[in-house]
């Protein structure tokens, strides 16, 4: 499939200072239109807010995607997949580094946790990922800030694994 599955990377206020990312889903070839799945915090209660069809670079705080592993399905399944994923923590351990860090729940964890289940479905390649290895949720969620970190400075839209 030519198509890809990336992490979106958006600047927050603690961004340049802490690495800090909001992070969602993007479906398809961040250049073109493409599909966003992530969650947000509202009113103290998190909340899925799909997007479909957007000018992903167009937004103000976007800052690059990180291109995942490639995808064993068509968009069809991949999008029901991510829509029935919960936003809300549910029994989903928190990644220690979060709770060192006294952070609860965060979009980060959600979309570790919707990569996971596709690995684990079939859906996707879990070898980029690490899934199998020790620790490889809090490796892959420092990878990806790191990812992000490094494109504060030079400024590449486009990050890999």
């Amino acid at each position: 499939m030519s198509e890809r599955l990336h992490i979106a990377l958006y600047r927050t206020d603690d961004s340049v200072t802490t690495a800090y990312f909001h992070w969602a889903l993007v479906l398809g070839d961040p250049n073109n239109l493409v599909d966003i799945y992530q969650i947000r915090l509202v009113g103290g209660q998190w909340e899925y807010k799909p997007r479909q069809s957007v000018q992903l670079y167009n937004s103000g705080t976007m800052q690059c995607t990180v291109l995942l592993p490639p995808l064993f399905a068509d968009f069809t399944k991949i999008k029901f997949f991510i829509d029935t994923e919960p936003a809300a923590q549910g029994e989903t351990q928190l990644l220690w580094i979060h709770s060192a860090q006294g952070r609860g729940w965060t979009c980060a964890q959600w979309v570790i946790r919707v990569l996971e289940g596709l690995v684990n479905n079939g859906l996707m390649d879990g070898d980029g990922l690490g899934i199998g290895t020790n620790d490889w949720k809090a490796k892959l969620y420092m990878t990806v800030c790191g990812l992000g970190k490094e494109s504060l400075e030079d400024g590449q839209r486009v990050k890999y694994l």
